[in-house]
């Protein structure tokens, strides 16, 4: 069985395969993952890795502070990934984006709804 984990803050997570994504020629997106857990890391890892898409990730307490030391590691197969994304436990302060993912636990989601909703600078 493959080894597919998301680590941060010394934590791991299935993770399913990544295919290859590419955008049209001159054009860049911008995409903002509330949670940055399971689902959440596993998408900001494949995300980062399309040269056309800045990702940024909202997080909180320890594991924002692991995310903005040490990136997000994706450990697939035994091969390790790392990106670099923005991480803030500010969403506002991302700024714009072209698409919000809500990847926050049932009982959080209210969070990322509500700022997605009334926010003049969060787009989504």
């Amino acid at each position: 069985m493959p080894d597919d984990s998301v680590a941060a803050a010394g934590t791991g997570f299935a993770a399913p395969p990544n295919p290859p994504v590419t955008l049209h020629e001159g054009w860049r997106m911008k995409v903002c993952i509330f949670g940055a857990g399971a689902i959440g890391g596993t998408l900001a890892v494949g995300l980062a890795r399309v040269p056309e898409v800045d990702v940024s990730v909202i997080a909180r307490g320890a594991h924002l502070a692991a995310i903005r030391e040490r990136g997000l590691t994706l450990i697939r197969d035994g091969e390790e990934t790392t990106a670099r994304v923005q991480a803030s436990d500010d969403p506002v302060g991302i700024g714009p984006v072209d698409v919000v993912f809500n990847c926050l636990k049932a009982h959080q989601a209210w969070q990322s709804a509500e700022v997605s909703s009334t926010s003049p600078r969060m787009h989504c």
